[in-house]
């Protein structure tokens, strides 16, 4: 039950994985490796790369993948890595390292930080590889086998047969054989590139995947009624034929389907193993010369691939009834782990009444073919896999290019190889061409293929449009410069001027242009033409007053005006933009406008604006001095006070005395004049004060002595009107006369001083004026 929900989880992962991948643009990634149900050779330590190579239709900064596991436990989740920094001519070369593991491989791009393009290969594996290799009962022929296919998903075999069942015709077995047709090993499969059924391949790999929980990938290359000598012979070209029936095989036939099988797969997928079950038809061979004959066979292997691949030899002679020891010996003796062949499975006592003589086969006695995949099973064991050192995939060739001109390329590899057969039909090193889809396959010094990249030449041109601006201003004054910018990419920007960078300073009048340009040299269509243009600065500004001399106080409004006939950019020192401003009080520095053009573009500034605003005082504050009399307070000397009386200026009021004749609320401001060069009288008045409350004392009858008693021999004599001819006269208790003294005219406060005096104690003060007389008594201390 556990199992059930874990298949339904992943089952609806996948469908989440598809709406995911559905919400970008199909077909924006062309995947060329790896090829649907491919197996790639992992190590020892169970880790193994996946070789990734494919083309876009749109452009990226770079390639990421992912492997996802097909099912719970079946692989390890790999975070997204890079695997090409540098798409050039949208097309990625790469690997992604992972462990043993069936998976679903997801590749993105991504440019500028977001993902632009999904897609995936739902079925690739890190596992096992084998070439099946020898006679028949390795190439599965026999009258009536009746096989078994695969249960498990991730049991492969290579789908592209070139065998005619006993014609020794086989399609013309090519020189290089297409490396990405990969089935699941069902019942109907002919494993190819020879095999001629499933056998007991499909058996076996359903318990290799269960005990190793990795995939396995069987290719065929064994053919039916063949000897040890036969594959001595045909690897020389000697005339080989069917011990059997007697038909002639083609040339080279059948060595060259393990060599040229070897030679096309191990560069990209790698091998674990060559499985070797051959010596039936041996019967008649003397031991030493199976002995040489099958060391020739690994040597040649080693000569034509440059790799020590494993090899295991199934232990097998029996044919219509017999064994031979023989054989038998001479195999064992083959055997060598330390020089990497192994012992294969004992074979002669698997079914031995045969129904045809010599074949296994799977029937309702006996399951021949089933008891075969187990004694396969046996052999490949834990040991084996730890002692047998694996070839691992090496890479896929990225093809290089550059440009010779806007049309022209040439292509390249970064390695060296003694043969080149390029899509086009050329055999060099390099090629230049203007047109095509374009790969490469490569054979090295040993005989081996090497798959590439592929690469659409009209793509190495960069196509995305590229745009050309000012930074600023597309205007500039002469004598100065200005800058041109491209709109940013990953690819140079080649300017028309033979300029690289994205931004140019410029300073005639002449068109410019400019071209992405990769690293290779290759140039995208021209961009938009910007013609800039360097023009003459503006006349010198004149400021012009407005209905004024040109004389304010601060806080009121000034006019000022700038003619500009030629409508001129207009900036005044105080940041103002507009022709006419108004200012109310002084800047910083002199005040002057400038002209602009352009931005750049100034004219000479303005001589300074002929004006001048006068400060106003600041508010005065009035105090009290004694009982009549109120004084304004300023610290800006002002020319002259206006006293007000409830809020009403009182008239003839501009000293800072004012005597109160009334109660009630009193204020004044400060007042400064000057006269301007026009004659014209200019009153720069401050703020009003705040109000201050005056209330009289009735029994001061409009004059009063103050301080009483009196501590230095100083009063005062304050009053509310203007007094005439004033006498005043002190006498004692005893009406003595002590001191007269007299005032012609006494007005605000007066002050009295007879400290010289010396007196103390009860006096009386006497005043006369104005036919009238007062007494006042004073208390000297």
């Amino acid at each position: 039950m556990v199992i059930k929900i874990r298949k339904i989880r992943f089952f609806t992962a996948l469908i989440g994985l598809f709406f995911f991948s559905t919400t970008y643009i199909k077909g924006q990634i062309n995947l060329r490796f790896p090829a649907e149900r491919s197996v790639f050779q992992r190590n020892n330590s169970n880790i193994g790369n996946i070789l990734i190579t494919g083309t876009l239709s749109i452009d990226a900064n770079r390639i990421e993948a992912r492997l996802v596991p097909r099912i719970e436990g079946q692989g390890t989740l790999t975070k997204w890595i890079t695997i090409d920094s540098t798409v050039d001519g949208q097309s990625f070369t790469g690997k992604i390292e992972g462990k043993g593991g069936w998976y679903t491989l997801e590749v993105r791009t991504i440019k500028e930080e977001a993902i632009t393009a999904v897609t995936n290969i739902l079925r690739v594996g890190i596992g096992e590889v084998f070439v099946i290799s020898g006679q028949s009962n390795a190439q599965g022929d026999g009258a009536n086998p009746n096989p078994n296919g695969a249960i498990d998903d991730r049991v492969i075999g290579y789908d592209q047969n070139y065998y005619v069942h006993r014609t020794g015709l086989f399609s013309s077995f090519p020189e290089i054989m297409p490396m990405n047709q990969f089935s699941k090993i069902e019942k109907s499969l002919n494993i190819g590139p020879i095999g001629y059924s499933v056998w007991c391949y499909g058996e076996l790999g359903d318990l290799l995947v269960k005990k190793l929980n990795v995939p396995v990938l069987f290719f065929n290359t064994a053919l039916s009624g063949t000897s040890s000598n036969n594959w001595v012979q045909s690897i020389t070209g000697q005339d080989v034929f069917h011990r059997i029936i007697g038909v002639k095989f083609e040339k080279f036939m059948p060595y060259h389907s393990l060599k040229r099988t070897l030679q096309n797969e191990i560069s990209t997928y790698g091998i674990r193993a060559i499985l070797w079950h051959q010596g039936e038809f041996d019967f008649d061979t003397p031991e030493q010369t199976y002995i040489n004959n099958i060391n020739k066979i690994i040597q040649e292997v080693k000569d034509n691939t440059g790799e020590k691949i494993p090899w295991m030899i199934a232990r097998t002679s029996r044919v219509y009834g017999i064994n031979y020891p023989v054989v038998i010996k001479a195999q064992n003796k083959i055997i060598n782990p330390t020089e990497m062949i192994f012992a294969g499975p004992s074979t002669d006592q698997i079914q031995p009444n045969r129904p045809d003589g010599a074949h296994f086969e799977n029937n309702n006695s006996i399951k021949g073919l089933t008891l075969l995949a187990e004694e396969w099973n046996q052999s490949l064991n834990n040991s084996f896999f730890t002692d047998s050192n694996p070839i691992i995939p090496k890479f896929i060739n990225e093809i290089l290019y550059n440009c010779v001109n806007q049309s022209t390329v040439n292509l390249r590899l970064e390695k060296s190889f003694s043969t080149y057969f390029w899509s086009n039909n050329s055999n060099s090193s390099t090629i230049q061409t203007n047109t095509g889809d374009i790969t490469v396959l490569a054979k090295d010094n040993f005989g081996n293929y090497f798959q590439s990249s592929r690469l659409i030449i009209s793509n190495v041109f960069p196509k995305e449009p590229i745009a050309i601006n000012p930074v600023i201003s597309l205007t500039a004054c002469v004598g100065k410069s200005l800058e041109l910018q491209a709109t940013k990419s990953k690819y140079d920007v080649n300017w028309n001027t033979g300029a690289i960078g994205q931004k140019i300073t410029v300073s005639q009048s002449t068109p410019y242009f400019a071209n992405y340009r990769s690293v290779q040299g290759c140039l995208s269509t021209p961009s938009n033409i910007l013609n800039p243009r360097f023009i003459n600065p503006p006349p010198k500004p004149k400021i012009e007053v407005l209905k004024s001399d040109g004389y304010i106080c601060a806080g009121d409004i000034l006019e000022l005006n700038v003619q500009n006939p030629e409508n001129f950019a207009v900036l005044w020192s105080n940041g103002l933009t507009s022709n006419q401003i108004k200012i109310s009080q002084n800047a910083s520095t002199p005040l002057n406008v400038t002209f602009y053009s352009n931005f750049d573009c100034p004219s000479e500034p303005s001589e300074p604006s002929p004006t001048f605003i006068l400060d106003v005082p600041k508010t005065p504050n009035i105090v009290q001095n004694g009982p009549f009399l109120m004084q304004a307070i300023s610290i800006d000397n002002p020319s002259k006070f206006q006293w007000l009386f409830e809020n009403k200026i009182i008239p003839n009021s501009t000293q800072k005395d004012l005597i109160a004749t009334k109660d009630g609320f009193y204020s004044v401001q400060a007042i400064k004049t000057f006269t301007t060069p026009q004659s014209r009288i200019l009153e720069c008045k401050s703020g009003i004060s705040t109000l201050v409350s005056y209330k009289s004392n009735p029994k001061d009858f409009g004059i009063t002595v103050y301080p009483n008693p009196i501590t230095d021999g100083k009063f005062y004599l304050a009053t509310g009107t203007e007094i005439k001819n004033l006498k005043l006269t002190i006498f004692n208790l005893i009406g003595q006369k002590i001191q007269e003294l007299s005032v012609p005219n006494l007005m605000f406060l007066y002050e009295f001083n007879i400290s010289k005096s010396k007196l103390n104690g009860m006096y009386l003060l006497n005043l006369n004026y104005n036919g009238l007389s007062r007494t006042f008594p004073l208390i000297f201390e």
